[in-house]
């Protein structure tokens, strides 16, 4: 399979696979065989999917992407969630001047409505691979049962196409990774600055249990922090449920 074209990153280039319609953007990415770095791109996906499961829906106007690469040993890779979310909700703010936020981990906001979702999968091997499929509302119509908790850059801004946010999604998620192998601590700070979460009263469910408290900080491994009757509990994989407005 070839590419359809090349996305220029800084100085990568990203093996871009376009698709007009598919299943699932994560499933074809997952059988790519490229050495560099790849992103699969599909107008509509007919099973998109989202974190613990959940049905994401992919209609045409809307930027559904997967990107495909190495993740080095000795990364920090606890933390690349964190720095995609952060990437992401930087280079949406900065492009089309909406106030993008990241509810933790990274799921992206504007005004506690969700516009975008990532999905990280890995791929073991000879090589480890990370996936991260993003969704991004643009222009796609949203379910009737979904408007009050969901939103699109369209209805924010004009001038936005699909095209040009998953040319930028493939770049925030292209940053994120370098940050991770270099080591740059700052992404951390970068999320703290753009997060929806920090501050808020929040329920969390977990294949534990649940818990409900105030989320004060995250730590040096994206664990966020909440601070709960019984003291300070660290999360690192749940599903957050903001309580108290912002």
């Amino acid at each position: 399979m070839r590419p359809s074209n090349y996305i220029t990153c800084g100085n990568v280039r990203v093996a871009h696979y376009r698709f007009l319609e598919c299943g699932s953007s994560q499933d074809i990415a997952r059988d790519l065989n490229d050495e560099g770095p790849a992103a699969v791109s599909c107008d509509s996906m007919s099973r998109g999917r989202g974190r613990l499961g959940r049905r994401w829906y992919a209609g045409r106007g809307g930027a559904w992407v997967t990107v495909s690469a190495r993740l080095p040993p000795g990364s920090a890779q606890s933390v690349f969630p964190i720095a995609v979310g952060a990437r992401l909700a930087e280079w949406l703010r900065r492009r089309y001047n909406v106030k993008v936020r990241v509810k933790w981990p990274n799921d992206l906001v504007i005004e506690d409505r969700k516009v975008g979702g990532v999905l990280i999968e890995a791929v073991t091997g000879e090589v480890t691979r990370v996936l991260v499929g993003v969704g991004v509302n643009v222009a796609n119509d949203i379910p009737d049962e979904l408007e009050p908790y969901a939103t699109r850059l369209s209805d924010w801004v004009s001038n936005v196409s699909p095209e040009e946010v998953v040319e930028g999604i493939v770049c925030s998620v292209m940053a994120a990774l370098r940050d991770v192998m270099e080591g740059q601590r700052a992404i951390l700070d970068l999320w703290r600055e753009l997060s929806a979460t920090l501050g808020r009263e929040v329920w969390v469910v977990f294949d534990e249990g649940e818990l409900r408290g105030v989320a004060i900080d995250i730590d040096d491994e994206g664990a966020l922090l909440i601070r709960t009757d019984k003291g300070i509990q660290r999360v690192l994989v749940g599903d957050v449920i903001h309580l108290r407005p912002a």
